[in-house]
């Protein structure tokens, strides 16, 4: 067992942060913590952001106390682990944000499966008809949402969308909103769903000068920027220094 700051990671879940695979489909993950720095990636799940409250539970819908986040995808979804499954060998799974619960689906039967998925889904990102023919073999494509969608991306793929992205976007930072505008409540309640937060939490923080919406890539934070200008907020994006 590695051990970080009285938190102990399970070596198999240890190799997943060291692998670190980014296959380069905007679903998968392309954010890993780095094992000191573990924790840090909790917050907004297990965690609040701002105030370290405990969001943990153990009904239906709510992230489970032996639940810890592996990787982020670009959409700043969670990839984790429950820490009780040694005996499974840490089983992978996924959940998006923003439905106002948590819905795990699992994506890999292992922590070692899924290091072998994402590798031979990166080793096969150029080569569309070896990637869609690997996920019919090995993933559920018909009733796993997250695979459903991976697929989904790689029959659409085309060469125009292969072609490599400008790095000028591949800029680290946050987007900071400074102004609620006019549809303040259809904003507090956007709050809410994407820190996972309670309403209260939600008005607090909309009181506040500057709000951290999001962290990543500009490139993959650029939709959460336009989404936000279409409800009438002001909001930039702040690399990091």
């Amino acid at each position: 067992m590695i051990r970080h700051t009285m938190l102990e990671i399970p070596v198999p879940v240890k190799e997943i942060l060291d692998a670190a695979v980014c296959p380069g489909d905007i679903c998968l993950p392309s954010c890993y913590p780095v094992a000191e720095n573990f924790e840090a990636l909790q917050a907004g799940f297990r965690t609040h952001g701002i105030t370290g409250e405990n969001l943990t539970g153990t009904a239906s819908g709510q992230w489970q106390p032996h639940w810890y986040v592996v990787a982020l995808n670009g959409m700043d979804d969670p990839f984790f682990v429950d820490f009780s499954e040694a005996a499974k060998g840490y089983p992978v799974y996924y959940a998006p944000h923003g439905a106002g619960s948590w819905d795990a689906s699992e994506v890999a039967p292992s922590a070692a499966a899924f290091i072998a998925y994402m590798r031979a889904l990166e080793t096969r990102f150029d080569d569309q008809a070896a990637t869609l023919a690997w996920l019919r073999g090995h993933t559920d494509v018909e009733h796993n949402e997250l695979w459903k969608e991976v697929y989904t991306n790689a029959a659409d793929r085309t060469e125009e969308a292969a072609t490599p992205v400008d790095m000028s976007e591949w800029i680290p930072g946050s987007i900071v909103i400074t102004g609620l505008g006019e549809n303040k409540l259809k904003l507090i309640q956007l709050l809410k769903e994407t820190l996972q937060i309670t309403n209260a939490a939600a008005m607090a923080l909309s009181r506040q000068k500057e709000i951290i919406f999001r962290k990543g890539y500009l490139v993959h934070l650029k939709a959460s920027l336009q989404q936000l200008e279409k409800m009438g907020a002001v909001a930039e994006f702040r690399a990091d220094e």
